[in-house]
């Protein structure tokens, strides 16, 4: 049971700092996250599937390409972590 409210702590924790804190705090269009902005393509009686999922790819791509750039050395720092 610790590690389920661990778990869900951690997870609640990610979505408030990811996208609830710059939804509150960014009023400009110009300076919202790409978190906030997939969330206009949700209407209030429709959802633009193809535009949110183009999006979506959009937006994982930069994280994607840093990790396949430095998988070498995060490679090597988590077997460097592991053995004593």
């Amino acid at each position: 049971k610790a590690g389920m409210a661990a778990v869900f702590l951690v997870s609640l924790l990610t979505v408030w700092n990811n996208f609830l804190l710059p939804l509150i705090f960014t009023r400009s269009p110009n300076s919202q996250m790409l978190t906030v902005v997939l969330s206009l393509f949700v209407g209030q009686y429709e959802v633009a599937w193809e535009d949110m999922a183009a999006a979506a790819v959009v937006t994982m791509l930069p994280p994607f390409l840093i990790a396949l750039f430095f998988q070498r050395f995060l490679i090597r720092g988590m077997t460097l972590g592991a053995v004593k």
